[in-house]
């Protein structure tokens, strides 16, 4: 989902679920957004319950295609592991901020839930903004004008 305007674009990256891990982590790669003409992106990761024993990976990759293998991490680009330890973890809201000059034009986050069986509640969101040409074309039309 996006919605923008002149200048500032909003796209949810990982839509709000229960993420399962299984025998092995389960990544959940988000869609490639375009970032351009913006300059810089502001990334939140919000988290529900983690249970007890689960831990969650968040980070951000870019890539000068759509290609899922042309996909790289972006160095320092992660936030901390959430760990839900012996007692779980019940929500939080972390951000973090890229400067985007010189960045490759697409960018995706990817997160990864560990433990067997385990759930980590959670959702990824950016705030793309200062365009480097003004105005943006409006992502969806208004709902009204008043």
């Amino acid at each position: 989902m996006s919605k923008g305007s002149h200048d500032i674009k909003s796209v949810t990256w990982i839509f709000p679920k229960e993420y399962a891990g299984g025998a092995t982590p389960a990544v959940t790669k988000g869609p490639a957004i375009n970032r351009l003409p913006f300059e810089e992106a502001r990334v939140a990761l919000h988290h529900g319950v983690i249970e007890a024993g689960c831990q969650l990976d968040a980070k951000v990759q870019e890539s000068p295609t759509e290609t899922d293998g042309d996909f790289t991490d972006i160095t320092g680009a992660l936030f901390s592991q959430l760990d839900g330890g012996g007692g779980g973890l019940t929500g939080g809201i972390y951000e973090g901020r890229l400067n985007l000059q010189g960045r490759k034009k697409y960018l995706r986050v990817v997160t990864t839930v560990t433990g067997n069986g385990l759930k980590a509640a959670h959702s990824a969101e950016v705030v793309l903004m200062e365009p480097k040409e003004k105005p943006v074309a409006p992502v969806n039309p208004l709902a009204f004008n008043l």
